[in-house]
């Protein structure tokens, strides 16, 4: 965090008062969480893009009302730039609402990798990268096919019984989509908002 009185913070506050915007400091009263890579090597400075894009998933799952199963997506450009995140959640205006978070949860939850192709912000996905925490079911994969879409890195597999006979995979293979199975040694991801 720059310091109070540094010029760029100066700088920063001269614009916010020409464009008449209100100015505070974001501080978390969140528990702390760190962020931590378990790396193979201690040569190893920095994260690799797949990890971190997975990680970004794997934030974006955190945002699910879903109690039992919370699914994070991130779609990359061939520039490596995020153009789409999203999560499962209700549709709009009906997050939250526990009675559709029932035994029929699947009628009315909006998928992740829907949420983010929904939620972009470019005009086409064509040689985009879809990163996600879940294999994506059938609905989920027809949109992603339909997209453009040209790579899939998945975290885990789909129960069988929710793959609907292999139908998301038949799509990929037809549609000529690569299916990536994310594999890295970390265990864990930890984020630390605070220095203390």
């Amino acid at each position: 965090m720059r310091k109070e009185g540094s010029p760029e913070t100066e700088a920063s506050k001269k614009l916010f008062k020409l464009k008449n915007i209100k100015h505070s400091q974001f501080e978390s009263k969140m528990a702390s969480i760190e962020i931590k890579f378990h790396l193979n090597t201690d040569s190893e400075q920095q994260i690799t893009w797949e990890k971190y894009f997975m990680a970004i998933a794997i934030m974006s799952a955190q945002k699910s009302l879903d109690k039992t199963t919370k699914v994070g997506t991130c779609i990359v450009n061939e520039y490596k730039r995020i153009v789409g995140i999203g999560f499962n959640d209700m549709p709009y205006g009906l997050e939250g609402d526990e009675e559709l978070y029932g035994a029929n949860k699947h009628d009315y939850v909006v998928y992740s990798s829907t949420n983010a192709i929904l939620n972009r912000n470019c005009v086409g996905l064509e040689n985009c990268t879809l990163y996600t925490t879940l294999f994506p079911n059938s609905e989920s994969a027809k949109i992603s096919v339909q997209s453009r879409i040209k790579k899939v890195v998945y975290l885990k597999e789909r129960e069988v019984k929710e793959d609907k006979s292999g139908a998301s995979k038949l799509m990929f293979e037809k549609a000529k989509i690569e299916l990536v199975k994310y594999n890295d040694d970390t265990s864990s991801i930890t984020l630390k908002f605070k220095n203390n």
